[in-house]
């Protein structure tokens, strides 16, 4: 039986002369060097709490970087297993299931949902009035679908929908259907976690199957990503928890799903799947394999162009993916998520053009803070890009 756990430590074991895990040490290669002290001194300084990220091709995982400590109140340093919650991160993995079962025509991309959840039967828009129809599935892939934007003015119920982790997908979804859209389907781009969770149901409901359960046979279990799930075992002590500020110094940030132990019911679809980097290494090879990391298939190259490609004018961002184009071009050269929740962030980057990818997950100590700012976060993204271009020199 194939192990892709044993497959990336011996793509490890037979990468170039990168090291496989530094652990902060900031004599790494000179080419990793900015990115390795970017991290290495935001642990130091507790802006960050843990830290681990991938650098690799198609074929072989060139390095693994480890910093930092799984929680403010534990002692058990970051290592390859440590789950992180990825965030928005998870929209891409979420995409390539639904595009799974859109391959195969038990979904279709292009009808609108009522036929599956009628519940969204008659939407109304926001000062406008009745809508002319449900949105699609490509439309909430695309964030087109009309519904609610956690990016936009959001109320305290519209957010209990997708943060309350005691809720179950069904109740959460249902809940949205209630809601007004922000937008005729398919006109405005407006970035929707509540979206997701719609397009979630919708296959729950058609497959008879937990969304779980899906993007494990698909997804995750194909590609050997033994650990990533959205509901890690509350017995497992290797799972990251990033920090906020209190009167009595850091304390670990309750927020973050999983301490809600066995209370957890909710598997956000597009923002609180948990991983590695190095597992979700393989989903990045997948990308730049075009729908399959060998010996695996996820999807068929004609499946994963259109996942990638740019279906709406504005907003370049496909089924699941933020696109970078250049201009004149039809095909993206980049595929970009970042992550955030709670105090949980991430970020993942398949470089198409180069042919290379990076994946890192890590904790912060204050979210919005520090190296939590809009500032820093650019600068973080701006390095990781210097060094992917580096590294393919």
């Amino acid at each position: 039986m194939f192990n892709t756990r044993n497959y990336l430590v011996l793509l490890v074991a037979i990468a170039t002369s990168w090291p496989q895990v530094v652990n902060g040490d900031e004599t790494a290669d000179p080419r990793l060097r900015p990115l390795v002290q970017f991290f290495a001194e935001n642990v130091r300084d507790k802006q960050i709490v843990g830290a681990q990220f991938v650098i690799g091709d198609k074929e072989q995982i060139l390095t693994e970087q480890l910093f930092g400590k799984v929680a403010v109140d534990s002692d058990a340093a970051v290592d390859s297993e440590t789950l992180f919650c990825i965030g928005s991160c998870s929209k891409p993995f979420a995409a390539a299931c639904v595009m799974s079962l859109v391959e195969e025509e038990t979904l279709q991309l292009d009808e609108p949902i009522d036929g599956y959840l009628p519940q969204f039967a008659e939407p109304t828009i926001t000062n406008v009035g009745k809508a002319k129809r449900a949105p699609t599935l490509r439309e909430l892939l695309c964030h087109r679908g009309g519904i609610y934007s956690q990016k936009v003015a959001i109320t305290p119920q519209q957010a209990r929908y997708i943060r309350d982790f005691k809720l179950t997908l069904t109740e959460s979804v249902n809940a949205i259907a209630g809601e007004e859209l922000l937008a005729e389907p398919g006109t405005e781009f407006a970035y929707s976690g509540a979206g997701y969770c719609v397009l979630g149901c919708v296959a729950e409901e058609v497959c008879m199957r937990s969304f779980e359960d899906l993007l494990r046979a698909r997804v995750t279990g194909p590609l050997g990503m033994q650990r990533t799930t959205y509901f890690p075992s509350p017995e497992d002590t290797n799972v990251a928890a990033g920090a906020r500020s209190s009167d009595d110094g850091l304390v670990t940030n309750k927020e973050t799903p999983h301490l809600l132990g066995r209370l957890l019911k909710f598997p956000l679809i597009g923002g609180s799947l948990y991983s590695t980097a190095l597992e979700s290494a393989r989903f990045a090879q997948m990308h730049l394999g075009h729908g399959s990391a060998d010996p695996q298939d996820v999807l068929t190259e004609s499946s994963w162009v259109e996942a990638t490609d740019n279906h709406f004018e504005g907003q370049p961002y496909g089924m699941g993916w933020s696109l970078t184009l250049k201009e004149g071009d039809s095909r993206p050269t980049r595929l970009i998520h970042n992550g955030a929740l709670a105090s949980s962030r991430g970020m993942i980057i398949v470089d198409l053009a180069r042919e290379k990818f990076f994946v890192g997950y890590w904790t912060v100590a204050s979210p919005g803070k520090g190296v939590d700012s809009q500032e820093l976060r650019a600068v973080l993204n701006k390095t990781v890009q210097q060094t992917l271009s580096r590294v393919s020199h």
